[in-house]
Order: structure tokens, then sequence, then C-alpha cells
């Protein structure tokens, strides 16, 4: 399908070997992987101690939204959305979206998650090179923008070695279950300028 910067398609990646020595590969979401999209999201809330969304009626909201998105992404200029499979194992996936605003376009967020049992193998780092070198090959994008709680210095890591940068500070922007807060880190890289 054409869209206003030509033919757009999401495109297979390379296998990329692990540190375990398994070999994982990142490749383009689809609608069978809503599920698991949502599940790896669910997690990531849960383990910073974040409100639990699990109810049933929201949870299946939440699939069916992106049952129903997950196939722009493959044609929308400035969307692209990847996950990290092994052996037919959804086990990351990692989402970007431009803002819709004609000002903004040129700039946008993504979001990340990983399987707690492939954390540290390589997982995060491949999905988000895969994200990177999308965001080089498309002529709308120009700069990856993050938010990360503060505590979580293993991803802060990830997105220093690969070239992001602070940029601000969203102080007490989530209240934890335990009554604690967490700030949320603002980041960004510039692909194209």
């Amino acid at each position: 399908m054409a869209t206003k910067y030509g033919k757009r398609t999401l495109k297979q990646i390379k296998p990329v070997r692990l540190k375990s020595g398994k070999e994982a590969i990142v490749r383009p979401a689809q609608v069978r992987d809503a599920l698991v999209i949502a599940n790896l999201s669910q997690e990531e809330l849960l383990e910073a101690g974040a409100l639990d969304i699990t109810l049933s009626e929201e949870f299946k909201a939440i699939v069916a939204q992106l049952e129903e998105r997950l196939p722009g992404y493959k044609i929308e200029d400035g969307k692209a959305f990847f996950v990290a499979e092994i052996a037919g194992e959804v086990i990351g996936m990692v989402h970007f979206e431009n803002s819709n605003d004609e000002m903004q376009m040129h700039q946008g967020t993504f979001g990340m998650a990983v399987k707690k049992a492939w954390r540290d193998q390589g997982v995060g780092r491949a999905l988000l090179q895969s994200l990177l070198a999308w965001g080089k090959s498309d002529p709308l994008i120009e700069k990856i923008r993050l938010e990360v709680f503060s505590n979580n210095e293993r991803a802060i890591s990830l997105y220093k070695s690969l070239g992001f940068v602070e940029e601000g500070r969203l102080v007490k922007q989530l209240k934890l279950n335990r009554g604690e807060y967490v700030d949320f880190i603002l980041m960004y890289r510039f692909v194209n300028k």
C-alpha cells in the first residue's frame, strides 16, 4: 500500500545471536501476537509495582485494540512494531509511533518490553537496533524519544550505550502500589538530522 512517503513495509530483520548462543529473529509484529504483546506490557507494569490492569474486560479491550492497530504498523509512515522470537515464542517487543501533529511528525516515542527470563541476553539491544535501523530508513523520522522509569538502571544503561541522551525528568510521574513514586527520565536520539 502506498502512503504519503511511498510504499512502506517493515522488513524482516536478520537472525540475531544472543549471549546464550541461541538465535532469535526480530520481525514485524502480526495480529496473532496481540495477546503476547499485551501480556508483556502487563508484566512490565506489575514488575515496576504499578497498578494491575488485568481486569478481564479491560485486558480483552487492550488485546482487541492491538489486533485492530497492528496491521497499520506495516503501512503507516512513522510507525513501527517489532517482536523478537525464538522458535516461535515471542520474547520481546518494541513499538514506535510518531506524532499526528504536522509540525511534530518528525519525532515520536517508543516502548519496549522483554520477558524476564530473556533479559541480559541481548534481546533488548537487538530490538532497539532494529528500531534504529528502521528509523534511519524512514524519510519522515528524525528523532526517537523514550520515557524510562528512573529505577530501571538496566534499560538506562542500554539506551546510553546506543547513543540516547537524557533531556529531562518527570518527577513523581508514577505512583506505585507501595505508595512510592518513580520519576520518568526522558531520553532521545537523532537518527536523521
